[in-house]
């Protein structure tokens, strides 16, 4: 199997939604402009003389092409998941004309798009098959100063040539290992005089031809020393005719001059700087600066053209949510979002202005390992479920370090978080108690805001003061404690640990209710969520059901695997949609008939 094919079955195993952060006037969604754009699974990568950057990214949810300044900041996106004009399934390959125009080669619907340069479709060509005009799997796309087309076509091992309109014009190539046959062609990329350079990936070399397929010249075998390749699997030339090739195999670019010399590499297996996990396309800028687009480290780094780190584009983009799962709201307004995947907290303000952010991977101090719920304490220090690590993290306002508490096990003050889904729930009381639900020790925690183990209450079972399957915690402002017990109860203890009473199923129970919060008007919100449906319940803290909105999807009422969840004193209400990357806000409840609930105003964090 290919390397380029590796990439596309990886690609394919992917899944990230694009963000709306919803914030708008009541009664009112307002349409939020595209301000940022995260990088998920960029597959192709190509730019523009203004040094705009035009990427192919993959996931198993959608399908998009996107366009982003140098900054990060985007421009425009277009496309969606299907076969349809306009859309796609696997962006193979990006490529753009003298014009400004953009082609769209696409790996499983065989086809050629073109659109221009905002997006609007114009015309496209090609199906599955091994006739004329036909492909099989094309996996790359290239235009030369003439603006003809080029495609790799991978499955029928052959190279197809078209005008700017799609007219076929030529086609060479058949499977072997001659100067004019090919093997799993997966790149393709043209140089100043016209000449066409082939990644010949399964013969491990690339091939030169004139721009009517005539054979030129090779270069490339099989092997670990300079100029070999194990998985090559992109090309592109700079100004100067230099060949920069990846090899997803060795992790690395090497750099050739025109007569396929070679004369430098870099990179190696990892995910820091200057590292590369999946590269699977590349391109070289009017300056000369060469792209990688990395599936698999989500990202797009940019380097010199002898191999020196510049910068890069990927998944963690300040403002930019990757599974949000925990939300927190301070007496301030600002909002505090954790991110598992990012394992980071991002602050912003009650306008969605970005402040700051925190947090990497890792076990250290100020680490995260999959961070799930946050809560606020009344000196607006903040309590991080670092559910990975089996421990809690507690900073200040301005994410400065402060202590840490636990461990696995079950002793007191230890947690037991098997899965890194099995978020903590987490509660603070008047007097900065910490309460925490211990999901697989079946049992309540309460500790001093420094870490000191107060007391535990419950156990496993499904008796008054008993728990399986615990979800969310929150604490009231009498101070009882609120714990989702099961799929049917939720369980209400005084401070000590005491339990006073419990509720039975309002509606549809509290399967994986993870996300709860009581707001200034004493209203118990719970995010339920479960593989078949999704959806926020009010209920008054009698137990009395008092509204439930929302369904499974991604529209702006759906969610799919809503965590946590936070109130502030106005009483709208935060819902942490973890699958569809992005934070919620809701009116909430009004006493009196339920309202019809509107988001309230709009936070500028998208991807």
């Amino acid at each position: 199997m290919s390397s380029k094919l590796l990439c596309a079955v990886f690609a394919s195993m992917l899944t990230c939604f694009s963000i709306q952060e919803l914030f708008a006037a009541p009664q009112q969604v307002l349409q939020v402009p595209f301000v940022n754009y995260n990088i998920e699974t960029p597959y192709a990568v190509a730019t523009d003389k203004f040094g705009k950057l035009y990427i192919a990214d993959q996931g198993s949810h959608y399908s998009k092409i996107k366009v982003i300044n140098s900054d990060g900041s985007g421009i425009l996106q277009w496309g969606a998941t299907g076969s349809e004009a306009g859309n796609f399934q696997t962006p193979q390959g990006v490529a753009l004309d003298s014009q400004g125009n953009v082609y769209v080669v696409d790996y499983i619907n065989c086809n050629v798009q073109k659109f221009d340069s905002q997006g609007n479709y114009i015309t496209g060509w090609g199906s599955n098959g091994s006739s004329t005009g036909k492909f099989s799997a094309p996996s790359a796309i290239a235009i030369d100063s003439n603006d003809n087309i080029y495609v790799a076509d991978y499955g029928n091992n052959r190279i197809e040539k078209f005008d700017s309109t799609g007219f076929f014009l030529k086609k060479w190539g058949t499977q072997g290992s001659g100067n004019t046959e090919l093997n799993g062609p997966n790149s393709i990329a043209i140089d100043s005089e016209n000449n066409v350079f082939v990644v010949d990936g399964s013969n491990w070399r690339i091939l030169k031809f004139d721009s009517n397929g005539n054979y030129l010249m090779s270069f490339g075998s099989r092997g670990d020393e300079d100029g070999q390749f194990s998985f090559p699997n992109a090309v592109a030339i700079d100004s100067q005719n230099n060949i920069f090739v990846s090899d997803w195999g060795h992790r690395n670019v090497q750099k050739f001059d025109s007569s396929g010399a070679f004369v430098t590499s870099w990179g190696s297996l990892g995910t820091a700087n200057g590292q590369f996990t999946m590269p699977c396309a590349l391109s070289v800028d009017s300056d000369d600066n060469v792209y990688v687009a990395d599936a698999a480290n989500k990202n797009i780094q940019k380097f010199s053209n002898v191999g020196r780190y510049l910068t890069q584009w990927s998944r963690a983009v300040a403002g930019q949510l990757y599974q949000p799962t925990g939300v927190a709201v301070d007496t301030q307004g600002n909002i505090y979002i954790a991110e598992c995947k990012n394992n980071r907290i991002q602050k912003f303000s009650s306008s969605g202005s970005f402040i700051v952010a925190f947090g990497s991977s890792g076990t250290n101090n100020g680490q995260f390992n999959c961070p799930g719920n946050i809560v606020l304490d009344n000196q607006g220090d903040l309590y991080v479920a670092d559910s990975g690590n089996n421990r809690i993290e507690k900073f200040d306002s301005n994410g400065k370090y402060i202590t840490q508490w636990g461990s696995k096990g079950s002793l007191a003050g230890q947690f037991n978080i098997n899965d890194v889904w099995e978020f903590i729930g987490m509660g603070v009381d008047a007097n900065n108690n910490v309460y925490i639900s211990d999901i697989n020790n079946n049992r309540v925690q309460k500790f001093s805001s420094t870490g000191t183990f107060v007391r535990q209450f419950g156990s496993v079972g499904w008796s008054k003061g008993q728990f399986l399957f615990m979800g969310g915690l929150a604490v009231g402002k009498n101070q009882k404690v609120y714990v989702v017990a099961d799929n049917a109860r939720v369980e209400i203890y005084d401070s000590n640990g005491s339990y006073v009473e419990e509720w039975s199923t309002a509606r549809d129970g509290y399967t994986s209710a993870f996300g709860v919060t009581i707001d200034s008007n004493n209203v118990f919100y719970s995010a339920i969520s479960s593989p078949y449906y999704a959806c926020i319940q009010s209920q008054a803290l009698t137990g009395e059901l008092l509204q439930q909105w929302g369904s499974l999807g991604v529209d702006d009422w759906q969610f799919e695997k809503p965590f946590g969840m936070a109130s502030d004193a106005h009483g709208k209400v935060y819902v942490a949609d973890s699958i569809n990357n992005r934070v919620l806000v809701f009116s909430g409840f009004s006493s009196g008939s339920p309202q019809n609930l509107a988001p309230i105003t709009s936070l500028l964090i998208q991807k």
